[in-house]
């Protein structure tokens, strides 16, 4: 038995212990049934906990994600709803590159340019990127035959590439459909399916050769020693039909099948050297009789098969020149790849494209020129730049200087400016607004300073006043004061609290200060008038 069939053969005799049992939910007019196919990836990595992860929230797998419900006996146990009937990816709620900007989502175009490649145990896909407006996904469809009316959906991905989690030596059909935004489905990129297999594990293979060369009665007859080995050489003239001077072979035959080796070494009829080592046989392998397993078995350390090639546990090459490379684990200090690099996960320590596009292993991107749509930051840090039709959802602090052509809401406006101990300040505010507003001058302090002063024969008392009028519209509206006399100072505070209600036109605010001094001085702080919008804004008196 080759080592093709003894793959096939232990495949057989494992397949019922494979690693889960997913119920399938029929119609509601016809029997439910079970079908038994591979559902989680048993492995210990973090990878392979993502991954049924995954299918347990329906995003891998058929896309049935699973639900706990209660059989017959009162128990509960899960239970996977089937993919096959649709899907609800991108209803409504997807974001997608539609956004919000009042555009109906296009109608999805036809996928194209699909290209299914297969791992050990993992299927790689991808695809053209779509250019209708809208898009908000992609679904991958999956089924072991050609035929689109039995595949079931096995995940769904708003990127151009997919990876999905497969058994090794699988062989089946993928199809793919875009979503847009609105949830709407589009043609499926084709009616027959993209065909593919995934690689034959390695350690099967080196299982099942490993078991070939030990039933091998060369194995026994080579360790038994080198009696009976018939050998033949020849001695042939140079000058003759065949200008080679020794030659060896052996060659064996039974009911037809034919295995032989043969030496040779001499010169061609160029007279160049040669020196060959032929082997006919449709295995061949390389043991070390001198190192046998403790059950007494042998490991092949090189094998050559008719229907796998070249198979070798280890291998060390200086150079090597592959067309096609199907591997699991890559391990290497430096990777080219001349034209692209397709994968659905990266993971490294940092990125570079060229001057403008970085990622550090902290997360840190520098990019130039860059185009964002549908981005969800949850700090951002800029020295310049422009935002248009922002909204700021939340409290927002400016420690710089805002400036505005025209701020509406809660705050419409404010200045400051100073008075002086002496003089007027005149403040016009425009009524243009839709709503009521308040007018404020929050504390303006006032202060005076007095003392007594001696003259001759007799003491003077000092003095010193200071006076703020406030008017509205030419009528007087409040006045403010502070004053002290003899030895002593004094203080006040002005203040103003106005509704200015929305259409009974323009408000007028006349400011005027006045003082007074006798052997003293006196002194105002500067004045700040806001507007804001009248309302109670959570405020509650009692």
């Amino acid at each position: 038995m080759n080592v093709k069939d003894s793959l096939v053969r232990a495949r057989k005799q494992a397949k019922g212990g494979q690693r889960g049992t997913r119920l399938k939910a029929s119609s509601s007019n016809s029997a439910s049934t079970s079908t038994v196919s591979p559902l989680f990836r048993a492995d210990k990595t973090l990878d392979a906990l993502y991954e049924n992860m995954e299918v347990l929230t329906g995003q891998r797998g058929e896309g049935a994600a699973v639900v706990m419900v209660t059989d017959s006996s009162g128990n509960r146990v899960p239970f996977y709803p089937d993919g096959s009937g649709g899907t609800t990816d991108g209803s409504g709620s997807g974001s997608g590159s539609g956004g919000d900007g009042g555009l109906t989502p296009a109608y999805p175009s036809k996928p194209t340019g699909l290209v299914v490649n297969g791992g050990f145990s993992v299927v790689e896909l991808d695809w053209d990127v779509p250019v209708y407006y809208g898009h908000s996904l992609t679904q991958i469809w999956r089924c072991p035959e050609d035929n689109l009316s039995e595949a079931v959906q096995v995940g769904s991905t708003a990127a151009n590439i997919y990876s999905d989690p497969i058994d090794p030596v699988y062989e089946g059909y993928y199809w793919i459909r875009f979503v847009n935004s609105d949830g709407v489905t589009g043609p499926y990129n084709a009616s027959e399916g993209t065909y593919v297999k995934t690689q034959e594990s390695t350690d099967d293979i080196i299982n099942v050769i490993n078991d070939t060369i030990n039933d091998s009665p060369l194995i026994a007859q080579l360790q038994a020693g080198l009696d009976g080995v018939q050998e033949q050489i020849t001695t042939i003239d140079s000058e003759g039909t065949r200008a080679f001077q020794n030659m060896w072979s052996v060659k064996a035959s039974a009911d037809g099948i034919t295995a032989g080796i043969g030496l040779v070494a001499g010169v061609d009829d160029e007279g160049a050297s040669v020196s060959q080592v032929a082997v006919a046989a449709t295995q061949f392998f390389v043991f070390d009789p001198n190192n046998p397993n403790p059950d007494g078995t042998m490991e092949a350390l090189f094998y050559v098969d008719a229907d796998y090639g070249v198979c070798m546990q280890k291998a060390v090459i200086e150079q090597a020149t592959i067309q096609v490379l199907n591997a699991q684990t890559i391990v290497a200090d430096e990777v080219t790849a001349g034209i692209v690099i397709d994968s659905p996960d990266i993971k490294g320590g940092q990125i570079e494209i060229g001057n403008g596009f970085s990622v550090d292993s902290s997360g840190n991107m520098t990019a130039n020129n860059a185009t964002l749509n549908d981005v969800t930051l949850n700090r951002v840090t800029a020295n310049e730049g422009q935002f248009n039709n922002v909204t700021i959802g939340e409290d927002c602090v400016i420690e710089g200087t805002l400036s505005a052509n025209q701020i509406k809401g809660d705050i419409v406006n404010a200045v400051g400016f100073s008075i002086g101990i002496s003089g007027s300040r005149r403040i016009e505010i425009i009524d243009d607004q839709e709503f009521d507003r308040t007018v404020m001058i929050p504390a303006v302090s006032m202060n005076c300073e007095s003392h007594d002063h001696e003259e001759y024969d007799h003491t003077v008392s000092g003095g010193a006043s200071i006076q703020m009028e406030i008017s509205i519209n030419g009528t007087a509206y409040a006045t403010y004061s502070a004053s002290c006399s003899g030895n002593s100072s004094g203080a006040g505070s002005a203040s103003l609290a106005y509704d200015f209600i929305m259409g009974t036109g323009d408000l007028i605010i006349d400011i005027t200060v006045t003082n007074s001094t006798y052997y003293g001085s006196v002194s105002i702080s500067d004045v700040v008038l806001m507007v804001a919008k009248k309302g109670s804004g959570g405020i509650i008196v009692s």
